[in-house]
């Protein structure tokens, strides 16, 4: 039986939980230790709202909220948030869009206006615009030379075609290209609403001032969340293999995986616990024991559930000498198909629980650690107890249990395979995988396929 030390136990974080008139959670996590704070502001709403044909539209947004409000130009912006020296950031996820400001506790009243002047009054100025759209086309071109890159982006819209969850979250050349001046001002009018964003308040500010601040600054913000919807989940495939040419690569990327599980699903922690095993425990892993330290066909395997609002995809990635890509994939398929049919080892098991339970505890070390983790429950809507309750589920996962979850949770029957290298150099794809296809690197940016 597994007893965890209660000096190692997570307990339910301390925090303040309240909610404005208009919709907007505040979550508050007050830590004089330091004498700072961190503001983070969460809108449920990612990559996947981009509309049709308009892939990038959201990461674009989150790339221009500080490029100018009705107040001040993007210089004036800068210099406030230098002068006090914080830090910025905005970044677009799947399924949402995060902004945070973190600095001293000191300069907290003004870093709280300036979150909602960032957030709520952007100007999205043309020439911004232009600009912005700009550097992400350069930066789209200079991605195709990047064989990690392609690999994920070929493997994503092969797995998702026309979902969502199938373009890059930066977009395509053809949905940049074609993208109105009015597109980033639209979507932020649509979908930037109070209704189910979060705003978490972490470091040394006392919780009344902080939720008087919060509510000073973002009561007054307005709007009418967009009805929902519905994206169904792509229908899995037969086996099949995309292949990209990169001549005279010396190395092949590739990928291997299939639809996952959503992060509401009950069993993603036991899901995470049985990757641990598989691919995910680092050199422990039973891919990284046969394909690098028994085999030396690669120096890097790692598999992983990506768990998002819908199911996001299990995937492994890896990388070998181009000669090699018929073996690795070979031995993938051996060793997933081994573990979907007899699970992790007792010791295997006890392994990865340690791990998984042991290193819980450090994503909690700071408030700033802890607001992320609360987000997290927020945007998903997770039970209240999920934190505390996470190494307790963990260490109650049986050996039975765990080779049920490997046999219902694999699909190496309905896998897409993804290798980008040199073609001429790699010999035939292996004869069982079924539907074989040669994908041009440059109609992944094409009209045709922008969602890619």
């Amino acid at each position: 039986m597994n007893i965890l030390p209660e000096s190692a136990r997570v307990r339910r974080p301390a925090h303040r939980r309240e909610h404005l008139d208009n919709g907007l959670t505040i979550l508050i996590i007050e830590d004089q230790r330091l004498p700072a704070i961190s503001l983070t502001l969460l809108l449920p709403a990612g990559g996947a709202t981009d509309p049709p044909g308009q892939a990038g539209t959201a990461s674009l947004v989150a790339g221009l909220l500080n490029k100018g409000s009705r107040r001040r130009d993007a210089d004036s912006l800068a210099v406030a948030i230098d002068d006090m020296g914080a830090s910025y950031s905005a970044r677009t996820g799947r399924d949402s869009l995060v902004v945070s400001l973190a600095g001293l506790s000191e300069d907290f009243m003004d870093l709280i206006a300036l979150l909602g002047e960032i957030t709520l009054e952007p100007a999205f100025p043309a020439d911004e615009f232009h600009l912005l759209r700009q550097r992400r086309l350069h930066a789209l071109t200079r991605a195709m030379d990047q064989a990690a890159t392609v690999a994920d982006w070929t493997f994503s819209h092969g797995l998702y075609g026309e979902h969502p969850y199938g373009p890059p979250l930066s977009g395509t050349a053809a949905s940049m290209t074609n993208l109105a001046e009015t597109a980033p001002e639209a979507w932020h009018r649509r979908l930037f609403v109070p209704a189910g964003s979060c705003l978490a308040i972490a470091g040394a500010v006392p919780a009344e001032q902080a939720l008087k601040a919060a509510a000073d600054i973002f009561d007054s913000w307005q709007g009418t969340s967009p009805p929902p919807v519905s994206h169904p989940d792509p229908v899995p495939a037969a086996r099949r293999i995309l292949l990209v040419d990169r001549p005279d690569s010396p190395q092949a990327q590739i990928r291997w995986g299939h639809l996952g599980i959503s992060r509401r699903d009950p069993r993603h922690d036991a899901a995470e616990l049985v990757n641990d095993v598989l691919g995910g425990g680092g050199f422990s892993s039973r891919l990284m024991q046969t394909i690098r330290s028994e085999k030396g066909l690669t120096y890097g395997i790692h598999s992983g559930f990506s768990a998002r609002l819908h199911a996001g995809p299990f995937q492994i990635s890896t990388f070998t000498p181009t000669a090699s890509v018929g073996e690795v994939l070979r031995d993938i398929d051996d060793l997933v198909g081994a573990f979907r049919e007899g699970g992790p080892t007792a010791m295997e098991l006890d392994d990865a629980r340690r791990r998984l339970v042991g290193g819980y505890p450090l994503q909690f070390e700071t408030a700033t650690q802890v607001a992320g983790q609360l987000l997290e429950m927020e945007l998903y809507g997770l039970p209240e107890d999920t934190l505390e309750s996470y190494q307790d589920r963990i260490l109650a996962v049986d050996l039975g249990q765990a080779a049920d979850l490997a046999h219902d949770l694999l699909h190496p029957e309905s896998a897409l395979a993804v290798v980008v290298g040199d073609l001429s150099a790699m010999g035939s794809a292996p004869a069982d995988w079924g539907t074989t296809e040669t994908v041009d690197m440059g109609l992944l940016f094409s009209a045709r396929t922008g969602s890619c």
